[in-house]
């Protein structure tokens, strides 16, 4: 009976590894500045998790209308991420809900 519950675990292990490595995918998106305002940093979390990450751009601002290219991975099981946008007067502003999994501009 222990060895039947062994190659249970084992098959069961495997079907999960397999399915996360498929859920998750490498996309290139571009986000075009279009809050009225310079802004000075870019973050991203998945809807409602308010985990937000490392800053997205490299520049030390984005103009008005100015626009950056970024690489990450999408979690394609859960395709709708918050974006946190602080401007250089300090006020942040959050985009809810993008999907990611069927746009790769965010503006």
């Amino acid at each position: 009976m222990n060895q039947r519950l062994f190659w249970t675990s084992v098959i069961l292990c495997i079907f999960f590894i397999g399915y996360t490595a498929d859920s998750q995918v490498t996309k290139t998106f571009k986000v075009t500045n279009k809050t009225g305002i310079p802004l000075k940093s870019v973050r991203c979390a998945k809807t409602g998790t308010f985990e937000w990450g490392f800053e997205l751009n490299v520049a030390d601002k984005i103009p008005l209308n100015g626009s950056f290219d970024f690489n990450t991975k999408i979690d394609t099981a859960f395709c709708k991420y918050d974006f946190k946008f602080t401007g250089v007067d300090d006020v942040e502003y959050i985009l809810s809900k993008v999907d990611m999994c069927s746009s790769n501009k965010i503006d």
